[in-house]
């Protein structure tokens, strides 16, 4: 392989690496579906083995052809770029799976108000009209559950959202108060 077929090689794995990366990133952000973050590090496994097997050849190339130093390097550092990157999205994988995404839907025909979420941690929603929903980031500390207290009519009901949650669970979920559908 010439030195312009491996450096066009290394391009095109450098940025093929990326746009793969985070479009398994995204998808995983979006849906929490547990099979993407199982397929992200499989493609971490193929794509340091991919990349690293290119970026030793390009080593070995600037050293034995001085004249396209600048170029191996230079499609090195873009190869190098996907590091950090990987790093910045296995951390942001990480906070998810410690975190509960969870969106309160009012499926009621009154307004809530005074919504408070209480179990792993504390959070607020002042009010939700009939039909309106919000959604509210929970960290999960430690093996916890979610439960919710509200107004409605002018009485305290009470609902859990989530039995049981530990560090790794993480997910995006809707919860329906009001539901008398509702599991828990």
């Amino acid at each position: 392989m010439s030195n312009h077929d491996l450096n066009v090689l290394g391009r095109k794995i450098a940025i093929l690496s990326f746009i793969t990366g985070s479009l398994i990133f995204l998808l995983y952000y979006f849906t929490s579906f547990w099979g993407l973050f199982i397929a992200g590090y499989l493609f971490i496994a193929a794509a340091v083995i991919g990349n690293s097997i290119i970026l030793i050849a390009l080593l070995i190339s600037t050293f034995k052809n001085k004249e396209q130093r600048k170029s191996n390097l230079l499609t090195s550092f873009l190869m190098f770029l996907n590091i950090p990157v990987a790093i910045f999205y296995f951390w942001l994988v990480t906070v998810l799976s410690d975190t509960m995404r969870i969106t309160f839907i009012n499926t009621t025909n009154s307004p809530l108000t005074s919504i408070e979420i209480t179990g792993c941690e504390s959070k607020h929603i002042n009010r939700l009209a009939p039909d309106e929903s919000e959604t509210v980031w929970i960290a999960i500390p430690h093996p916890c559950s979610i439960e919710i207290r509200y107004m409605m009519d002018g009485k305290i009901k009470n609902e859990v959202v989530e039995p049981y949650v530990c560090k790794s669970m993480g997910d995006k979920r809707d919860h329906r108060i009001g539901d008398p559908t509702n599991n828990y």
